[in-house]
């Protein structure tokens, strides 16, 4: 059933926020893969695997899936978040133009956010929901 295809989401989600981009990748592909799902799962999963791409650096890859997204009829939502996601990549590349300017430190947003962890135990939680 469907809630199958959502579980499966919801799981590239927590890896996504643990930045594990391969097992992102690995379940959006079962998603997509799966009998079960639908356009809106699908879409979603897509749209997760190019911000995925986007923050492991893969600009490419994640401008290629992110036009398929927008070419798929998405739903008013999903089409904001590729076209938000588009803008983002647009500002990486022309920064990416420019000459490098002198290196500022920068920290984890991991290691600062004491919510983190209670958001990955959250979607832990609702993928169990789901799936009991």
């Amino acid at each position: 059933n469907i809630t199958g295809a959502e579980s499966y989401y919801w799981i590239a989600k927590i890896y996504f926020i643990e930045k594990d981009w391969k097992n992102v990748e690995k379940t959006i592909t079962k998603l997509i893969h799966f009998p079960y799902t639908n356009d809106e799962w699908n879409q979603n999963g897509m749209l997760l695997l190019s911000k995925s791409y986007f923050e492991a650096g893969d600009i490419i890859s994640s401008k290629i899936i992110l036009e398929s997204v927008l070419k798929d009829n998405p739903t008013e939502d999903i089409k904001q978040q590729a076209l938000a996601l588009q803008a983002q990549i647009q500002s990486v590349e022309l920064q990416n133009q420019q000459p490098p300017s002198s290196p500022e430190s920068t920290k984890d947003s991991e290691s600062n956010n004491p919510n983190f962890s209670f958001e990955i135990v959250m979607l832990w939680l609702t993928v169990v929901f789901i799936i009991s």
